[in-house]
This record gives C-alpha cells, structure tokens and sequence, in this order.
C-alpha cells in the first residue's frame, strides 16, 4: 500500500512540471535531499515517510483521499471552506459572482443547495433584505471596521454595487437546481431583526418593519414558486 501511495503521489507531482529534472530539483530543494535520495524514492528504493508524505501533498494540493480510494464506493469532492478574508462588499460580489459564473460553464450542471434559512440567491430579489444581510455579516462576520458603531439604515450599502451584480442571479437561474429547505426558514433573519431593533440598531425603527415587509412578500413570492 506504501508503494502504491508513493507511486501515485509522486507520479502526480511529476506530472505537474514540463521536465523531470525540474521536478526533481523542486523535491530536492522541499525535502532537503539530494537528487541520488529523490531518485530512489521515485524508484521506490525509499519508502517516503508520513511526514515527507504529508509535505508533499500539502505543497502540490493533492488530495491523499483521492488516491487511497481509488475505485473504491466513496465520494471524494473538494470545497471553499470560507475562510477567505472579506474586505470589502466588493469582495464578498466578486468571490460569489466568479463562483457562480464557472458553476454555470460547466456542461450538465446541477447544484444541490441545502440551507437551514433563506438560500442566498433569493435575497437578491428583494434588495432591501439584502442590504440587511449585508450589513450583518460586515459588521458581526466580517469585522468591517466602519460598521462596528454604525445602526443599520437604508443605503448604507451602495444600491448601485448590488444593482450591477444582477448577472450574479441570471448565471444561477439558469442552472438547474434542488433545493433543500428548513421549516424555520425565516427564524434567522427574523431573529437579526429581533436583535438589532432591541439594542437600538437601526437609524430608522421604521426600517425594521420595513424589513419584515419585504419578508412577507418573499413569503409570497415562495408560495407563488411552490403553485
């Protein structure tokens, strides 16, 4: 199994450069080894050791998963664990918009979305609710600075930077999709409300009602889907 591993991990890695020399020259340089020491590893004179293993799969950003079980009944993806640095709404429209642009490249596509609130995508239906949301994670999620001591009111975000996102929202209705929905769909943005109007969070209080407004109409925009 140790040799099955190292042969594929390094065939890999090879694989990766135009020569073998280059590549050879890389290994040697990342494991602190001489070229003679690489070369019985790639001929599996040298068992590599965990640690060697680990290193070289880390660099390269191979998947030791995928090469373990191979053929195997197992499914093995690859995901954005969100750690992304935000710093700007920008940010947050650009990283989306790209993602969502090369999803709806990809021939056959279909997106399974399982979601314990509101699934994104619909928020941009309604803006105000997605100005709100905003909000939310740039001053609680992402630490925007300028929001830590700012209330929420209507266009502290640009209308215009939400407004020409738009192609975000064309690129996912056009793919196919299945939809995996809470009964408490609504109970976190209810709950933002519910918290932000209680500490005195918002400009307006009338922005509050207005939010829950937008909310029933988004209710009756689902029920109008669902018909």
């Amino acid at each position: 199994m140790a040799d099955r591993l190292q042969q594929a991990l390094l065939e890999q890695i090879i694989a990766s450069f135009e020569k073998k020399s280059d590549a050879v020259e890389e290994l040697s340089s990342l494991l602190n080894l001489g070229k003679d020491s690489i070369y019985r590893r790639l001929r599996g004179d040298t068992i590599l050791t965990p640690e060697e293993i680990s290193l070289l799969a880390g660099t390269f950003g191979i998947s030791i998963d995928n090469l373990v079980f191979q053929g195997a009944d197992s499914v093995i993806f690859n995901m954005s664990n969100g750690s992304g640095k935000i710093n700007s709404f920008q940010d947050f429209f650009d990283d989306l918009n790209a993602n969502v642009q090369g999803f709806a490249l990809l021939k056959d596509v279909f997106m399974y979305h399982s979601t314990s609130e509101v699934p994104l995508f619909y928020y941009f239906f309604f803006p105000e609710l997605l100005e709100f949301k905003l909000y939310v994670w740039g001053k609680h999620i992402w630490d925007f600075d300028y929001l830590s001591n700012q209330p929420f009111q209507k266009n502290l975000i640009p209308i215009d930077l939400i407004r020409t996102n738009t192609l975000i929202l064309q690129n996912w209705l056009r793919m196919e999709s299945a939809e995996m929905w809470s009964t408490n769909l609504f109970d976190n943005i209810l709950n933002q409300i519910e918290f932000h109007a209680a500490i005195g969070g918002f400009e307006d209080f009338s922005d509050a009602l207005a939010l829950c407004d937008a909310l029933s109409r988004m209710s009756d925009h689902f029920y109008e889907m669902a018909e």
